[in-house]
């Protein structure tokens, strides 16, 4: 929702954010999902906290530093700043499930209920913090759930543990 928020200040056009940052999220997620065997997990989950911490300094920034250019070229970098995180995300998740598959029949469905549901209630709840908060505040607490989730599925994944297949 932050990006969302970011992005119609941007390109001055709600639709169209609206359109593009889902759009381009699961796009670029799936593609993160089809690299996840070639990216080792820590260096995935490391990544993309990182990533998501950085965001919310470098994004208004960069947005304030650039609006001035023709829109499609507005458009093209915004699609382009959506690429990291998402790509990222999509690592981290299948890096994750490709994990706890081979734990019990039952876990992995486990886990696609855990994201669906956090995936609805993150979206409303972001909507509210960025509105009390701003768009900062939505930021850091999105990189504390991705390391508290991660921390947390480490005992699981042995994320922590294992080096060489990581």
């Amino acid at each position: 929702m932050p990006l969302t928020q970011q992005l119609i200040l941007y390109l001055g056009h709600a639709p169209l954010s609206f359109i593009i940052v889902p759009s381009a999220l699961v796009l670029f997620s799936v593609l993160g999902g089809l690299l996840a065997h070639r990216v080792p997990l820590r260096v995935g989950v490391s990544a993309l906290i990182l990533t998501i911490a950085g965001y919310q300094g470098i994004l208004p920034w960069l947005f304030q530093s650039i609006i001035l250019l023709a829109f499609p070229a507005r458009l093209a970098i915004a699609v382009a700043c959506l690429l990291p995180l998402a790509l990222l995300a999509g690592i981290h998740f299948a890096g994750g499930m490709r994990r706890v598959e081979g734990m019990g029949p039952r876990l992995p469905a486990w886990i696609w209920a855990i994201n669906g549901s956090v995936s609805v209630i993150s979206c409303v709840l972001a909507t509210i913090l960025a509105l009390c908060g701003g768009c900062r505040a939505v930021f850091a607490l999105a990189a504390a759930c991705y390391l508290g989730g991660t921390l947390a599925f480490c005992p699981l994944t042995g994320l922590l543990r294992s080096t060489a297949s990581s």
